[in-house]
């Protein structure tokens, strides 16, 4: 039991180092643990034999170790059980694991205890999340700290940004999509409405394949410098990020999925795109929407991140946005490269510089053969003639 335990702990920690790898440059981790050790049978006083039958946390502990290194992360672990105690010189054996090849360090007791936090806080900085009203984003506001109880002496002052980027900086993060894997949890955000200047979407979640039981998932939406917004928010157009954690009862791991993502501007001197997004029928997938609550829904279809089966009706989503809106459009399903045939749907004018096109194809035997597919979306400015395209990739099979 207490092997199974110190392992998930052990899970947990290498999915946080795993994710901190979108976070550039040097940082620091400081791991408080009190009895934790490599070798719960020995550390028990068990039959040290016993051993080779329940096994060691050796492994994960060199799996921490390369996933910190490739994280550009330190680990300082922070011993803050009893000295003396039986379990004492084996939970100092785990530091010394656990922070070997790091660069970082470990304490004895709780005499050298404040000397490894003291050190670790010289390169570390706290990230704070604050939660405000709508009408008080893009002031300046006062805020003070208040650590364990204890308010720090320095008053701060904040200004909660409001998401925007410069129309040169947007870009499609939609125009190559990389495949995700049937077991992976899988986040797609896609736009709902452009209204008044402001956009409402929806994230759908694709869940993994074996997560099962009972699942807890959580969403948040922040801005590029990662602030969390409000779930009541309608967004500006600019540069965000949707983040969603997904914990299984039954499979006792964490999953972590991420999307940055530009809402474009339609008032903006040049045109942009997002999509398109693909959409297939996923009956266990989750939506959350914005600006209603982030409320979880379950809708019948999600991305369209695995293999799709023969009978199902996949559906593409694609904004464009920006001055001279496209007039005409094309679309088609490629095949290695080359149109196989032409698909037709819905191209809606929206309110005013925006057009949204959505179209639906089922996916049959006699249409398509097993392999990879292309949706194409080609459009020209009436007034240049010049066509661009963008395109989603999905797979076909049994």
């Amino acid at each position: 039991m207490e092997k199974k335990r110190q392992r998930r702990s052990l899970g947990i920690l290498q999915e946080y180092l795993t994710r901190l790898e979108t976070t550039p440059g040097p940082k620091t981790l400081v791991y408080f643990h009190e009895k934790s050790t490599a070798h719960p049978v020995k550390t028990f006083g068990l039959c040290s034999s016993l051993e080779d039958v329940v096994g060691n946390l050796v492994e994960e502990l060199e799996r921490i170790g390369g996933a910190a290194t490739s994280a550009q992360t330190r680990i300082m672990a922070a011993y803050v059980g009893t000295l003396g105690s039986r379990e004492h010189p084996w939970a100092i054996n785990f530091s010394a694991n656990l922070v070997d090849g790091t660069g970082g360090s470990y304490n004895r007791g709780s005499g050298g205890l404040k000397a490894l936090l003291r050190d670790a806080a010289a390169v570390c900085r706290l990230t704070l999340g604050f939660r405000t009203r709508e009408n008080e984003r893009g002031k300046v506001l006062q805020a003070r700290v208040t650590i364990g109880g204890k308010a720090l002496p320095n008053l701060y002052r904040v200004a909660i940004g409001t998401g925007r980027v410069p129309a040169a900086a947007a870009r499609n993060p939609h125009s190559d999509p990389v495949p995700a894997v049937a077991d992976d949890l899988v986040i797609q955000v896609v736009p709902l409405e452009w209204t008044n200047g402001r956009w409402k979407i929806a994230a759908y979640l694709g869940l993994p394949r074996n997560a099962r039981g009972e699942v807890a998932v959580d969403v948040a939406l922040r801005l590029e410098d990662g602030s969390t917004l409000p779930s009541l928010s309608e967004l500006e157009p600019g540069e965000y990020e949707v983040a969603a954690y997904l914990r299984s009862t039954k499979a006792e791991r964490i999953w972590v999925a991420r999307e940055r993502f530009i809402l474009p501007d339609a008032t903006a001197t040049t045109a942009h795109a997002f999509g398109p997004v693909i959409l297939a029928p996923d009956r266990r997938a989750l939506r959350y929407l914005w600006p209603r609550g982030s409320e979880r829904q379950s809708v019948g279809y999600g991305p369209a991140s695995s293999t799709i089966s023969y009978g199902a009706t996949l559906t593409a989503v694609t904004w464009l946005c920006g001055p001279r809106a496209e007039l005409a459009s094309i679309r088609w399903i490629a095949s290695n490269g080359l149109p196989a045939f032409r698909v037709e749907g819905q191209v809606q004018r929206m309110e005013p510089g925006c057009t949204r096109i959505i179209d639906n194809w089922t996916v049959s035997r006699e249409a398509f053969s097993a392999g990879r597919y292309d949706y194409v979306v080609a459009t020209r400015v009436a007034d240049r003639q010049v066509a661009r395209q963008f395109s989603a990739s999905f797979a076909v099979g049994e």
